[in-house]
C-alpha cells in the first residue's frame, strides 16, 4: 500500500493505492492518528486507488472515524474503488461512514 498525503484548505487529504490488509493497516492507523492528534479537524481517505480491503483494514478506516467524531471533526471516504464499496454495502457501513463520489463534492459543500 502507498499512503500520499496533502493539505488543501485546512483538510488532510489522504490517497490510498494498492491493498490495504493486516500486513500494513497498523501504518494507515498510525498516520490518521498523527494527524488527528496535530490537530487536523477534516480527513478525507481517498480509497479510488485501493484494489482490496479486509477486516483489519475497515477496522482502522472505522477507528479513525470514531476517534474524529469525538475529537468534533469530519471524516470522509472518497470514491472508493468497486470492490471497497461492495464491501462497505455488504456490512452496511454505508450507513456509518460519509461517502463522497469525488473531492470536489466535498470543497464544494465547504
Amino acid at each position: 500500500m502507498e499512503i500520499s498525503h496533502r493539505t488543501q484548505k485546512e483538510t488532510d487529504i489522504i490517497q490510498l493505492r494498492g491493498e490495504l490488509d493486516m500486513f500494513n493497516s497498523p501504518e494507515l492507523g498510525s498516520f490518521i492518528r498523527g494527524r488527528i492528534d496535530s490537530g487536523s479537524k477534516t480527513v478525507l481517505v481517498e480509497l479510488e486507488d485501493v484494489t482490496y480491503l479486509d477486516s483489519s483494514g475497515l477496522g482502522v478506516l472505522i477507528s479513525a472515524a470514531t476517534r474524529m467524531m469525538k475529537a468534533s471533526g469530519q471524516f470522509f471516504l472518497v470514491r472508493p474503488s468497486h470492490q471497497v464499496r461492495r464491501l462497505l454495502e455488504l456490512t452496511r457501513l454505508t450507513a456509518f461512514f460519509r461517502i463522497l463520489n469525488s473531492r470536489d463534492e466535498f470543497l464544494r459543500a465547504t
